[in-house]
C-alpha cells in the first residue's frame, strides 16, 4: 500500500511539473488598466494609465508634464525603475501587458505593444512591440519592433506541438508574384512567424509565410471583425490565404547582381563594400528610384538567402536588421537590382549566412 502511494505521489509531482512546464511557455495577458497619478506626469497632457503585472511592479502610460513626451513607466512598489520613449503622442490607454517566458530560460519576459496610430483610407493600425528580456534580473533595453495590425490574442500564438508562444508580425505589402491568373499586382496582410531567442527574433523557418489579399469580400470580413482579438491571425486563416516557405520567384526584371560585405548599418543606411572595392550607401525601405538615376537606389527589404525568407518589410517604422542580428558588420550579402514594367529600379538585399 505504501508502495502504492509512493507511485501515486510520484505520478502527480511529474503531472505537476508537466502543467507548470506548459504554462510557463504561455503568456499571460494582463487586462485590469486603472487611471492614477504620478509626480511629474500627466496633469495638462493627459491623463495617466497603469497595468499591473505582479503584485509589486506595473506599467504606466503618460506624458512627462515638462517635455510633454509621452512615456511608459515601469514602476517596482511604485517607484520607477525603467523609462522608455513611446511611438504616439495621443493616446495614454491604448497599450497591452503581457507576461510569460517567450524563450524558454528561467525567467519571464515583459511585452509591451503600444498604440501608435491608423492610416486614413484602408485605415491600417500601426503598433510597436517592446520585449523586456529576463525581468527576473532588471529591466534592461527592450527589443523593439514594429507591427501592422494587431489583436490581445492575434499576434502572440501559444503552438502546443512546441510548448511555447510564437510571435506573427504582421504587415501589409504588395505582391505581382502571388496571383498570376488575376491582375498580378496586389495589396495583402502578410503574417511571418519568428521565435524570441537571445534578445532577438528568429525565424521559425518551418511554418510557412501566410499571405492574403485584400479582395473586396476581405475588406467586408476585415471592417466587420476590427474587434476581434484573434485578429488578424483569424484574418489569415482564410482558404484563400497563401502559404510558402520560401519566397516566390520574382517577376520583375533582375538587371544586376553584385556581392559585396556589411561595413555599418546606421540610421537606417547600409554601407557596403563591393567586391569589385567600391564602397556605397543605400538606404532601408523608401521608394524604388526612377530608371533616369535622378533617385538613388534603396534597398526595398533584406532576406536570408539559404532559406530563401524575406523579413518583413515595415516602414515608416523600420523591420531593421537590428531585430534579427546582433551585428551586421562582416557579413557577406547579395545585391539583387530590379527594374520595374514603370520602369523603377529597387534592390533586395540577401545575407548569405
Amino acid at each position: 500500500m505504501r508502495n502504492g502511494s509512493n507511485i501515486i505521489f510520484s505520478f502527480l509531482v511529474i503531472l505537476i511539473c508537466l502543467v507548470a512546464n506548459v504554462n510557463a511557455q504561455r503568456l499571460s495577458l494582463k487586462k485590469k488598466m486603472y487611471e492614477t497619478e504620478i509626480s511629474g506626469y500627466g496633469l495638462d497632457y493627459g491623463k495617466t494609465y497603469c497595468i499591473d503585472f505582479s503584485r509589486q511592479q506595473r506599467v504606466c502610460k503618460s506624458a512627462n508634464s515638462d517635455s510633454g513626451e509621452f512615456q511608459f513607466l515601469i514602476q517596482e512598489n511604485k517607484k520607477t525603475v525603467k523609462t522608455i520613449k513611446s511611438n504616439d503622442y495621443t493616446f495614454t490607454d491604448k497599450f497591452w501587458v503581457y507576461k510569460g517566458n517567450l524563450d524558454k530560460k528561467n525567467s519571464d519576459e515583459l511585452i509591451i505593444v503600444n498604440f501608435n496610430s491608423a492610416s486614413l483610407g484602408l485605415g491600417v493600425t500601426y503598433f510597436t512591440a517592446y520585449i523586456f528580456p529576463d525581468i527576473k534580473n532588471g529591466f534592461k533595453s527592450p527589443l523593439e519592433f514594429p507591427l501592422e495590425e494587431f489583436g490581445e490574442k492575434g499576434n502572440f500564438i501559444y503552438d502546443k506541438k512546441r510548448n511555447e508562444t510564437l510571435i506573427l508580425v504582421t504587415y501589409w505589402d504588395n505582391f505581382t508574384n502571388l496571383d498570376l491568373k488575376r491582375v498580378p499586382w496586389g495589396t495583402y496582410l502578410v503574417g511571418k512567424w519568428f521565435h524570441y531567442r537571445n534578445g532577438l527574433l528568429k525565424p521559425v523557418f518551418d511554418k510557412p509565410t501566410l499571405a492574403r489579399r485584400l479582395l473586396n469580400s476581405f475588406l467586408y470580413e476585415r471592417g466587420q471583425t476590427q474587434d476581434n482579438p484573434n485578429a488578424p491571425y483569424i484574418w489569415l486563416q482564410n482558404k484563400r490565404t497563401h502559404q510558402f516557405l520560401k519566397e516566390p520567384n520574382f517577376v520583375e526584371k533582375l538587371i544586376e547582381t553584385n556581392f559585396g560585405v556589411v561595413k555599418s548599418f546606421e540610421k537606417g543606411m547600409f554601407t557596403l563594400q563591393l567586391n569589385s572595392g567600391e564602397i556605397t550607401n543605400y538606404g532601408l525601405g523608401c521608394c524604388p528610384a526612377d530608371y533616369d538615376k535622378t533617385q538613388r537606389l534603396t534597398v526595398k527589404d533584406f532576406g536570408i538567402l539559404p532559406q530563401r525568407f524575406m523579413y518583413p518589410s515595415i516602414s515608416p517604422d523600420q523591420f531593421t536588421p537590428f531585430i534579427v542580428f546582433n551585428n551586421v558588420v562582416g557579413k557577406k550579402v547579395k545585391l539583387d537590382t530590379y527594374q520595374t514594367n514603370y520602369h523603377l529600379k529597387f534592390i533586395r538585399l540577401w545575407f548569405l549566412e
